[in-house]
């Protein structure tokens, strides 16, 4: 947020402050769509990896010199598949509707309902470290899309600022919000639930999802609108 706007030689524009850049994103809606969104599901997300380990090892009994080499195994396998499919995907069907810059992060979150739901339901514990690989993959899928939508929604001589305030509230959101939530409602149900409680809790992860799929939906019509045109589209 403090580091200045970089000089652009194409843009003949002065360079911007952060005051500028917040009052100029602050009239687009979709702007604050993607981010709200973003941030939904960063609170699922950070929910989910603070309390993975604590999970596997109550639920799975997976022994405590293990969980170190499934968590890489899960946030790798996940970043490795869903960053880079999702960041295809838009950017191929963004080339006909900009919307697909929304649309392809709210389908991967509504498929990471359903596997979360079965990573966190299942007995196996194979079987839980696969479906929470690939739903981390669906989860993590905003990362390549939204944030390129801010780059097109900010004027050149502001998108690092932009950025910037895009990703300090996403980031603010997520770790503030979702592993003490997740914690509270473990809590709150561990005299009925005892050990268990914890998946319960986590069970609420497919909700959290479910809503920034549809703060998406209700964003990426919005778009075109606001997008702003460069050489490269």
């Amino acid at each position: 947020l403090l580091v200045r706007e970089p000089k652009r030689a194409r843009s003949g524009e002065a360079q911007a402050s952060l005051g500028q850049a917040v009052q100029a994103i602050g009239g687009v809606a979709s702007f604050w769509g993607i981010g709200l969104a973003a941030a939904t599901a960063s609170i699922a997300g950070y929910g989910a990896v603070f309390w993975m380990p604590s999970f596997l090892i109550r639920s799975h009994h997976l022994p405590l010199d293990q969980v170190g080499y499934v968590m890489t195994a899960v946030l790798l396998g996940g970043g490795l598949i869903g960053l880079p499919l999702s960041g295809w995907l838009s950017d191929r069907l963004g080339a006909r509707s900009k919307a697909a810059y929304a649309w392809t992060p709210a389908a991967c979150f509504l498929l990471a309902i359903p596997l979360y739901v079965a990573a966190i339901t299942t007995p196996s514990l194979p079987l839980a470290i696969v479906m929470f690989t690939l739903a981390q993959a669906a989860g993590l899928s905003w990362l390549g899309p939204l944030p390129a939508a801010v780059q097109q929604l900010a004027p050149a001589r502001m998108r690092t600022t932009a950025s910037a305030v895009f990703l300090f509230m996403v980031a603010i959101i997520g770790q503030c919000v979702g592993p003490p939530v997740l914690g509270v409602i473990s809590d709150h149900m561990k005299a009925q639930l005892g050990e268990g409680s914890l998946r319960w809790a986590m069970l609420s992860l497919p909700g959290i999802y479910l809503v920034a799929a549809a703060i998406l939906a209700l964003t990426a019509g919005r778009l075109a609108r606001y997008w702003r045109q460069t050489p490269n589209g």
